[in-house]
C-alpha cells in the first residue's frame, strides 16, 4: 500500500489530526488498528497517502498535533 498511519495517544488527538488535515484538502482516514499491543498510542491512527507524508508532518507540527509513531499501512497494522 502506498499510505502511511501517524499513531496518536488518543482518539481526541486523532480526530483534530483528521480535521487538520482535511481543512488544508488532505484526504485521510480514522482507523482502528489492528495490532495495538506493539505500539505506544491508543490504537487509533491517521490513514495518509504517502505523497502528503511531508505535508502532514508539517501541518501537526504547525497546530501542536503529537504523533507517537508513523509507520507504513500493511497487513501488520492495517
Amino acid at each position: 500500500m502506498n499510505c502511511v498511519f501517524f499513531i496518536v495517544s488518543s482518539v481526541t488527538y486523532a480526530m483534530k489530526a483528521k480535521n487538520a488535515l482535511e481543512r488544508h484538502g488532505i484526504p485521510c482516514r480514522v482507523e482502528k488498528i489492528k495490532n495495538v499491543a506493539s505500539l505506544g498510542g491508543c490504537g487509533f491512527g491517521i490513514k495518509v497517502s504517502k505523497d502528503y507524508l511531508s505535508a502532514a508532518k508539517s501541518i501537526f507540527f504547525s497546530e501542536g498535533i503529537n504523533i507517537a509513531e508513523i509507520t507504513d499501512c500493511g497487513a501488520k497494522y492495517g
